[in-house]
């Protein structure tokens, strides 16, 4: 957010006991963000893999069935 973490953590260790405290805070809240934002990340890459897997097997099953009609 144009905020720049070092800056921010001096400000709030400068604080004192209460700043530290905020600081600490902060960095756990991040830490705990970090591992939603993998698992949804991992979601849409699955997701992707299996979207184009179905794109896949939609044409080979399209070119199967358009041969099997020409034959006939």
């Amino acid at each position: 957010m144009g905020t720049d973490v070092a800056k921010t953590s001096q400000q709030l260790l400068a604080m004192g006991p209460e700043g530290q405290k905020a600081f600490n805070q902060l960095a756990s809240s991040v830490a705990n963000a970090e591992i939603p934002v993998k698992k949804l990340d991992n979601m849409f890459t699955r997701f992707g893999d299996t979207l184009i897997r179905t794109i896949r097997w939609q044409l080979a099953s399209s070119l199967i069935h358009g041969f099997i009609g020409t034959m006939q």
